[in-house]
């Protein structure tokens, strides 16, 4: 009994000392260390109307959200393109103020954009907050008074529709790490599939990274992103010379009505250029992205698109990627950089060209048949029915003539 006491007073005061330094924490002050790391990120909200009538006015709202654990300096800006003969071109500029933001809050900026003509237009709304930049597009179209009012929609017709079955799903394919010489620009590319089992619609790119490069994203927007469907991003990188060496990360996010993914890409700066022979090695890379844009033009023209500027410019990248070929077999490295300089041009143009021929499109109104046609026919039906009816009338034998052949 002793030792059976002497067992289960041990028991108790181990089990007490336990339960005393878990709640104090007594006896282990000396050993925990917490510090909270620093985050610098910042997100931006962009909203609109996606159609308006002539002469009506555009309301802009942006909002950008310090998302981070520093207090940074943050300016809106807003630049308003006319999207015309397969470029854009810019027609208005705004800026906000710089203002001091804490980790959590928030700055709304709104601006009131009147269009001069019909057509569509595209909305860049970029945020600078200290070292880095956060920005995003979107695209609204303005009808004339004279068109139809319902709004425009998507016209998706595919030849064999897969079934939609299951949630949607977004997967992107970003490089890890992207080596850049100072003073050079470089086309990164982005591929997009829906692996999920429904489509995507109003999918809106995001892009943030350090505000000492750069760069354009293409397409800015994309409306409808069907079921094991695939497309391709391009970011295009500006490095000026007087960047310091290092590594800045750049975070591309994908959000839509459905779903939402991001991937972070490490831009790697050097100082030393490259060999001059490296330039060749951007043409698999190249070929690779013209045959991909070459299915989506295929597939947005056998929904009834029209693909005209997105062929053309793509064609024009294919005559440039073979002379660039061609440069590299004589060892003319830099001819060759140059003609790749007119693809990589040449590509961006018809990623755009391409997905503004499918942002917006019309439904095709119905026949409207002629108020003189209908009336015509509406009077040619009551001398039918008008004739119908003396006809059955003048067969019908009168009751006293009935009575009559009865009697007899």
């Amino acid at each position: 009994m002793d030792r059976l006491a002497t067992v289960l007073v041990l028991i108790v005061l181990v089990a007490t000392l336990l339960i005393f330094v878990r709640i104090t924490g007594f006896l282990s002050y000396s050993s925990i260390t917490i510090s909270v790391q620093e985050k610098m990120s910042g997100k931006i909200l962009l909203a609109y109307e996606p159609t308006i009538e002539l002469g009506n006015s555009q309301t802009i709202h942006t909002e950008f959200i310090n998302t981070g654990t520093n207090t940074v300096t943050a300016k809106v800006e807003i630049r308003v393109h006319t999207y015309t003969n397969g470029s854009i071109k810019p027609s208005a500029y705004y800026y906000d103020s710089p203002v001091l933001l804490n980790p959590g809050m928030r700055r709304n900026y709104k601006v009131v954009f009147v269009p001069p003509d019909a057509g569509l237009y595209y909305i860049q709304a970029r945020a600078s907050y200290d070292t880095r930049v956060v920005e995003t597009w979107g695209a609204f179209s303005v009808y004339y008074p004279t068109a139809p009012p319902q709004p425009p929609q998507i016209i998706y017709q595919p030849i064999a529709p897969p079934p939609t079955v299951g949630p949607p799903r977004l997967y992107l394919e970003c490089p890890g790490r992207v080596n850049i010489t100072k003073g050079t620009s470089e086309l990164i590319s982005i591929i997009l599939r829906n692996v999920g089992g429904a489509d995507i619609h109003d999918l809106r790119f995001y892009v943030s990274t350090t505000g000492l490069i750069n760069f354009t994203i293409n397409p800015k927007q994309v409306s409808f992103f069907g079921v094991n469907r695939s497309m391709v991003v391009l970011v295009s990188v500006d490095v000026p010379e007087d960047i310091p060496d290092g590594i800045y990360p750049l975070t591309f996010d994908v959000m839509s009505s459905e779903v939402r993914e991001s991937c972070e890409i490490e831009l790697e700066i050097v100082s030393a250029p490259a060999p001059a022979e490296e330039v060749c090695n951007k043409i698999p890379n190249y070929r690779f992205l013209i045959i991909t844009l070459e299915g989506e033009i295929a597939g947005a023209f056998s929904q009834g698109f029209d693909t005209s500027l997105a062929n053309r410019s793509l064609s024009n990248a294919k005559v440039h990627l073979s002379l660039a070929e061609d440069y590299c077999r004589l060892r003319d490295f830099e001819n060759a950089r140059k003609e790749l300089e007119k693809v990589k041009k040449y590509v961006e143009d018809a990623t755009l060209q391409l997905a503004s021929a499918t942002l917006f499109v019309y439904r095709p109104p119905a026949f409207a048949v002629p108020w003189s046609l209908i009336l015509i026919a509406i009077i040619i039906v009551l001398i039918l029915a008008y004739l119908y009816y003396r006809r059955k009338r003048s067969l019908k034998r009168p009751r006293l003539l009935r009575e009559a052949a009865e009697e007899k």
